[in-house]
């Protein structure tokens, strides 16, 4: 099976001898990143009805659920799609860039 760009970066890192708690970090700041990405897109097509029916939730996973939905309504993007091409984009980049050094 073929590696993902992001098994590529994490391999790269891994040889370039970054702890697994390096790596782990970077990793979630990534998603963060991702996230945030996303969340800004999202908040700038909520109306005062969306925020408010978003805060009124019991859980964060309801919340992130209907926060999805509405990114979903108002862009007409899948949000899990747009994560994964931000992550693919990132590693692209970053294996490029990689590229240069050792060549």
């Amino acid at each position: 099976m073929e590696q993902t760009k992001l098994e590529k970066v994490i391999n790269i890192l891994n040889e370039k001898g970054y702890t697994e708690g390096q790596i782990a970090y970077f990793v979630q700041n990534l998603t963060k990143t991702n996230f945030a990405r996303a969340y800004v897109e999202a908040m700038a097509t909520f109306t005062k009805e969306d925020i408010a029916k978003i805060e009124n939730t019991t859980s964060q996973e309801q919340a992130d659920k209907i926060i999805a939905e509405i990114y979903t309504q108002r862009t007409g993007k899948n949000a899990n799609i747009e994560a994964q091409k931000f992550i693919e984009v990132f590693c692209e980049g970053f294996l490029k860039a990689y590229e240069k050094t050792i060549t």
